[in-house]
């Protein structure tokens, strides 16, 4: 409940989206969308667990475009509204995260975030009791500071890391326990005490603690410890991490994307590191477009065993 009203007071400048409101967004029309879903068997083909990471190559084309991406989660919003089932608004913002980071170079990606903000506040006033809520807020709230600017959101920081801290007590075990990777971001990007909270041994800490939950599953865990230890030790152990990459092992559409936005994102950050374009403040993983990796396909790691698609 202190989560929530965290949230509300966040929000209060800001109220949460009307179950018919529009974002200001581009969208595929959902007429087409829908179309596009029926031939892969509707609205729970979109399930991000679901156990056939073979058909996400399939469902990849399907939503290779912001558009796309926002017209899931348009859709999956819509299958909540109608059957109050919380886990289609948990899925729609999951497909929240995809469509940000498909949004292109110079997208007012602050007004992005704010928007899936509203959506993640209406499902924790609606479903006090689920993780995904004050989850999404935090991670959404983060995402507006960062498209901000890490320096220039330093105003944020501390109702940012209320909302972290509130968020871990009722969404620790959440998404692979993610929100330790977040926690952890925040304390390797930020400038040192005084200026701010930075602490890198602390975030080191933090990814450690949910190495055994998130190494085979979330590639922002290995490309975040591996900035730290960029930071820490230099680039050689930056790049030592980042081949951790490859151990995720594509088990359902989740994985299969985290594992194929892990390859790309590495790039960027090899990229950076040999261009020394790498700067703690202005360089990170989640502004960078993943628009290019549609045209692309990553082959799925020799040693993973996974399921054709049925």
């Amino acid at each position: 409940m202190r989560c929530l009203q965290l949230i509300v007071v966040v929000l209060l400048v800001c109220p949460a989206l009307p179950a018919n409101a529009q974002p200001t967004f581009a969208r595929t029309p959902a007429s087409e969308f829908e179309r596009r879903i029926a031939t892969i068997g509707g609205v729970d083909a979109l399930n991000p667990m679901a156990p056939d990471p073979a058909r996400y190559r399939v469902l990849k084309r399907l939503i290779e475009k912001p558009d796309d991406a926002l017209a899931a989660v348009d859709r999956l919003w819509l299958e909540y509204r109608a059957t109050h089932r919380p886990v289609y608004a948990d899925w729609a913002l999951q497909y929240g995260l995809l469509w940000w980071q498909s949004l292109p170079d110079g997208a007012d990606r602050a007004e992005a975030a704010a928007l899936l903000q509203k959506l993640a506040a209406q499902l924790s006033r609606e479903q006090p009791d689920h993780p995904a809520g004050p989850f999404w807020f935090a991670m959404f709230y983060g995402l507006e500071g960062l498209a901000r600017g890490v320096l220039n959101a330093l105003h944020m920081l501390p109702t940012f890391k209320d909302l972290l801290d509130r968020a871990s007590t009722v969404s620790r075990d959440y998404f692979f326990g993610a929100i330790q990777t977040i926690q952890a971001k925040m304390y390797i990007k930020l400038p040192p005490f005084p200026v701010s909270y930075g602490d890198i041994d602390k975030g080191l800490a933090l990814l450690e603690a949910g190495r055994l939950q998130q190494e085979s599953v979330i590639s922002l865990w290995h490309i975040t410890r591996a900035e730290a230890l960029y930071l820490k030790e230099g680039p050689e152990a930056a790049l030592v991490a980042l081949e951790g990459i490859q151990k995720i092992c594509p088990r359902d559409l989740l994985t299969a994307y985290n594992y194929e936005v892990g390859m790309f994102l590495a790039e960027r950050f090899r990229e950076a590191i040999a261009n020394h374009t790498y700067n703690r403040y202005t360089w990170d993983p989640l502004l960078a477009s993943v628009q290019p990796l549609h045209a692309r396909d990553w082959p799925i790691p020799k040693h993973c065993k996974v399921p054709s698609s049925q």
